[in-house]
């Protein structure tokens, strides 16, 4: 049994690292999305380059350009090194990016 449980604080692989905050991100973008919470600066670029007339193209270049920024700066910026870290870390930079 506790080798199963040290396998959650043993350094990840980078892919690790990547997913988890990815989905980090993702669950919390989710739970916001549904109070249509917006992200910074993001939702009105998005707004900028996407025409009006592709209200669900807005909404996809949105989330997959805030997972791929979010997991980039999770990753990159708070340096988890483990999997739980890089899930909280998602997590947490994606609660402070939304408005």
């Amino acid at each position: 049994m506790g080798d199963w449980l040290s396998q959650f604080h043993n350094t990840a692989s980078p892919a690790v690292l990547y997913t988890n905050a990815a989905v980090g991100a993702a669950i919390l973008w989710a739970k916001l999305g549904k109070k249509g919470r917006q992200v910074y600066a993001l939702s009105d670029l998005v707004e900028i380059v996407v025409p009006i007339h592709f209200p669900r193209t807005r909404k996809l270049v949105e989330v997959v350009v805030f997972l791929a920024l979010g997991t980039y700066i999770t990753v990159e910026v708070f340096g988890p090194s483990t999997g739980g870290q890089a899930f909280a870390a998602g997590l947490g930079w994606t609660g402070l990016a939304s408005k």
